[in-house]
């Protein structure tokens, strides 16, 4: 099968194998972690990333719920340095429409942020065949606190893919929680 005819057919954009049209994730997944700047990210040969380049940018995960738990951890990571990877965010991480192109075109300061935040776990909330939703949790070093971050996303182009409103912003924004009931624990060991 050619490349083009198995991101057709539902496979992931760099041969990653599996494909699921629904199901769950109950216990962490069992992966590396490799910094990008200062953010871990996690790493599974069989879920991804796929691809990493030179530069740190991943991505290409499986079309499991592990491979969108895995994209929303990732994309953590190289969205939390858009100045560098900007283009690459767009063209590889977002679905592509206007939301995305208001990314692309945004050329305002980014914005200075010291806040360390470490993985600390995630919910699978919901998994089908092109979308799921995946919550992770953070401990926000500085502040002492757990914040919730919930990532939508859509299988799109061989991939999971961030969604974004036309203008720009997450559908959901990421609130403080007290603590990690209901999380699956995951983070750096």
């Amino acid at each position: 099968m050619t490349p083009d005819a198995t991101v057709a057919a539902g496979g992931s954009v760099c041969g990653l194998p599996g494909y699921a049209a629904s199901g769950t994730v109950t216990s962490p997944p069992v992966v590396d972690w490799q910094y990008v700047g200062v953010i871990a990210a996690p790493h599974s040969a069989t879920a991804g990333p796929g691809r990493i380049e030179p530069d740190g940018f991943r991505y290409c995960y499986a079309h499991t719920p592990e491979g969108a738990v895995l994209a929303a951890a990732n994309m953590i990571a190289v969205t939390s340095n858009l100045v560098r990877f900007r283009e690459k965010v767009v063209d590889r991480t977002f679905v592509p429409g206007p939301g995305a192109e208001v990314i692309r075109n945004d050329t305002g300061t980014p914005k200075s942020d010291d806040t360390s935040a470490r993985l600390a776990g995630f919910r699978l909330l919901s998994y089908s065949a092109d979308k799921a939703t995946v919550d992770l949790a953070f401990r926000v070093v500085s502040k002492g606190a757990y914040m919730s971050y919930p990532f939508e996303l859509q299988w799109a182009e061989g991939d999971w893919r961030v969604v974004v409103r036309d203008d720009g912003t997450p559908p959901y924004q990421p609130t403080q929680v007290y603590d990690l009931v209901g999380y699956l624990l995951w983070q750096v060991s």
